[in-house]
């Protein structure tokens, strides 16, 4: 180990909420409940607030000019730390964690809080300003999206680019509907065995019909169902007639926020915090968007190929779950078993919240890794427009645990 070495101290999430109407943050600004968590995280990390060097927040959807400074000054955190937002669509808060490692490792800071925040369901509508000065068409409000390639590449919305792979890889409706089952069933007994406990924070909610009276812990995540087989099999194809994915076979929209402390391995050693995990390696590549949901292939190879580690070596992996096709053709590239990937559910049963998966995937990752004494875990995500982000984190508790290897300090 160096001193310099990017290490987590902490790591929380808020429940995953279903986005739309009637979820449980559909009424909540994505600064506001993104701000609870980050102060209830450094009030439970120990930190002291003035330490913090910068948070630095993914968030996607929203319209914001920097959303982790609104979000930083929400919690209440001293005026003098500075906020950057990042965007590198879905594994937007993977990238913060990317970058506040290399920060620290280079000596630009000893803390810093990053994660992401997203608001699905408050995602903003526009008006676009007409090209002439009285159009002869009614200008409509429209749900504000972003183009994530040039029309050379196609046209493809991410349900496309699932169709894509499921035809590319022959992955049939019934292999997606097995996955989107078991994913459930992971999530309901991970909720039975308690395991999310040390790494959710509630959120307070306040009763409209009450006002005043006693907020409501939501305390549990919204996305995850009873699976029923049956209901899958009735459901319809979302993207395109003879298609096989379907609603159950898809992320659902969700909001959420997950975000770490993170240290210099000194920092953590000079305050008398101790290290979860050691960020040991990063990386992100480039695929076809077409085929976007294959972008952890090359980001996993990649991040191994700078630690000289295998696949055989990583105890756990988390691969978001954007879509069962695209999972599925991620297992079969890297030809990794199911026994040790989304151990506790994923995107399909906890959701997607566009900024906040690469870090929620993350807490769950290394709370998992500590309760099992896993040495090497990777949390890895496809990106929409064709990208892949992977990080390789090694537990740094030896409770329980070999020496770690002093050659390893990539």
């Amino acid at each position: 180990m160096k001193k310099r070495d990017a290490v987590i101290v902490d790591g929380a999430r808020l429940p995953s909420a279903r986005g739309g109407a009637g979820g449980a943050l559909c009424m909540v600004p994505a600064e506001i409940f993104g701000s609870h968590l980050i102060r209830k995280l450094v009030e439970r990390s120990g930190i002291r607030p003035e330490e913090i060097e910068d948070v630095i927040l993914g968030n996607v959807m929203g319209a914001y000019l920097c959303f982790s400074r609104l979000c930083l000054l929400h919690a209440g955190l001293p005026v003098e730390i500075p906020g950057v937002t990042l965007d590198r669509n879905c594994s937007s808060s993977l990238q913060a964690i990317a970058f506040a490692s290399q920060a620290i490792r280079c000596g630009d800071a000893d803390l810093i809080i990053a994660g992401g925040v997203e608001s699905m369901t408050r995602q903003p509508w526009f008006i676009e300003k007409p090209a002439v000065g009285f159009p002869r068409e009614p200008i409509v409000p429209r749900v504000l999206g972003r183009a994530t390639a040039p029309p050379q590449f196609g046209q493809h919305n991410m349900g496309e680019t699932a169709e894509n792979i499921a035809e590319r890889y022959c992955i049939s409706r019934d292999e997606q509907e097995e996955l989107a089952l078991e994913s459930h069933i992971r999530a309901v007994e991970a909720w039975k065995a308690d395991r999310f406990s040390e790494e959710i924070i509630p959120y307070p909610l306040q009763n409209p019909k009450v006002p005043g009276g006693e907020p409501v812990l939501f305390k549990m995540d919204e996305t995850i169902k009873q699976p029923d087989r049956e209901k899958m099999a009735r459901l319809p194809a979302l993207f395109g007639k003879g298609g096989t994915v379907t609603a159950a076979t898809s992320s659902p929209i969700t909001d959420g926020a997950a975000a770490l402390v993170m240290m210099s391995l000194e920092k953590a050693e000079a305050v008398g915090l101790e290290p979860m995990v050691r960020v040991a390696a990063t990386a992100s590549a480039g695929v076809e968007p077409a085929f976007m949901g294959l972008g952890p292939v090359p980001a996993i190879h990649k991040v191994l190929s700078r630690t000289g580690l295998t696949l055989d070596d990583i105890e756990l992996v988390e691969i978001n779950e954007a879509f069962a096709a695209q999972a599925l053709a991620c297992y079969r590239e890297l030809g990794l078993s199911r026994e040790k990937v989304n151990v506790n559910g994923s995107g399909l049963s906890l959701g997607h919240p566009i900024g906040a998966t690469g870090a929620r995937i993350t807490v769950t990752l290394i709370h998992e890794m500590r309760r099992r004494n896993a040495r090497y875990g990777i949390a890895a995500m496809c990106v929409g427009g064709g990208q892949g982000t992977a990080v390789l984190y090694e537990l740094m508790s030896t409770k329980g645990c070999d020496p770690l290897p002093a050659s390893f300090t990539k």
